[in-house]
């Protein structure tokens, strides 16, 4: 067992796996592996507990293409993607950059959200991803094809912004990643990462590729190494929907800037709060293996979070007869067609496949249509 790259420490635990046989990485492929999660008795890291995903960089740059096209959710994907832009700029504060570079661009999203934000702004990206570089520049975005590329091939020069954006959480080694985008910034400039809170067990935890569930502490002590200092200790309420996330701000510091950690009272109740997460997904799997049969049975959404009832839930999964979705062309989704909800047929059992956050507004919507089977009193997030 490698050291915890916070703290040093070697004591760590397992997780029990959400299923005894099947994993996925967050881009949806699914493997016949249990998950492998550990956490650092000492410090309260999550950490991946050794899943085999063969080379890394082949990984993400052949097998990650992001689900940007889910059936359904192109203008909400939109509309999260704006406020994540609203929000990383105004924790920034008067700080005005004029380029930004993003660490693991995806298809450009956020880039696009970047410049409807602020038209001014020059936008470049880089990514592993082949198929993910390939839609960014399809979206008119400078865009490289690697890790950590030189600037230059960027822009001419060093950049204002370095941001990543739900990345550091898949690196093996966040320090060296950290320092590396940290030698892309100008003087001045700033270092932004947006992230999951790992204060609280979420999805996070759920995928193999994903080496750490950071707690802003655990981040601010990783940077500190680097000399990157944390300048935005009083962040905003995040957007609807995004309450799992943070922004973290840094900037480079001169003098050696401070660690963090979490107190012996927060770190044991996180440990215990993993230890419950992940049998709470147990208990969901056998819940909803045991919903009423009568069909027909429907899953509503086509997004990450059906996609995790399908991997980790799959007695549920196979008696699904489709997937239902308020807007979107038809087509398939995890080998369920899709279709909208004006076609669901009265007296279905619906079971819901979204955000858990989503649960109460969507029951009492969808009540009127059959029998809607919510599970937030399980799983928050």
């Amino acid at each position: 067992m490698m050291p915890c790259p916070v703290c040093g420490s070697r004591e760590a635990e397992e997780l029990p796996p959400p299923h005894p046989f099947r994993s996925a990485t967050s881009g949806l492929t699914l493997l016949k592996a249990p998950l492998k999660r550990m956490q650092c008795l000492s410090c309260g890291l999550g950490r991946n507990g050794g899943q085999a995903l063969g080379s890394k960089t082949a990984f993400y740059r052949e097998n990650y293409g992001l689900y940007h096209h889910r059936p359904g959710t192109a203008a909400s994907e939109t509309e999260r993607y704006d406020a994540m832009a609203v929000w990383m700029l105004s924790e920034l504060g008067e700080f005005k950059p004029a380029s930004v570079l993003d660490f693991g661009c995806g298809g450009g999203l956020l880039l696009d959200a970047l410049r409807r934000a602020r038209p001014t702004l020059l936008c470049a990206g880089l990514d592993p991803s082949i198929t993910n570089t390939e839609a960014a520049r399809a979206r008119g975005f400078t865009v490289a094809t690697g890790s950590v590329p030189g600037i230059e091939d960027l822009f001419e020069g060093s950049c204002d912004l370095a941001v990543a954006s739900n990345v550091i959480s898949h690196i093996l080694d966040p320090r060296a990643f950290l320092a590396a985008m940290l030698s892309t910034i100008a003087p001045g400039g700033r270092l932004l990462i947006y992230g999951h809170n790992g204060d609280a067990a979420g999805a996070d935890l759920l995928w193999t590729d994903i080496e750490y569930s950071l707690c802003r502490e655990h981040l601010v002590s990783i940077a500190a190494k680097v000399g990157l200092e944390h300048i935005n200790p009083q962040m905003a309420e995040p957007p609807p929907g995004q309450s799992d996330k943070y922004v973290l701000v840094f900037k480079q510091s001169d003098a050696q800037p401070a660690a963090a950690a979490l107190s012996q009272e927060r770190r044991d109740a996180l440990l215990e709060e993993r230890r419950s997460y992940f049998a709470a997904w147990q208990e969901l799997a056998r819940r909803l293996a045991q919903v009423n049969s009568q069909p027909p049975l429907l899953n509503f959404g086509a997004s990450f979070w059906s996609a995790t009832l399908a991997i980790y839930c799959p007695q549920y999964w196979g008696r699904v007869e489709a997937c239902v979705v308020d807007d979107g062309d038809p087509g398939e989704f995890f080998d369920k067609p899709v279709m909208s909800t004006d076609s669901i047929e009265p007296g279905s059992t619906i079971v819901l496949g979204t955000n858990p956050a989503t649960h109460q507004v969507l029951a009492k919507r969808l009540s009127r249509l059959g029998n809607v089977v919510a599970w937030d009193d399980l799983i928050k997030r």
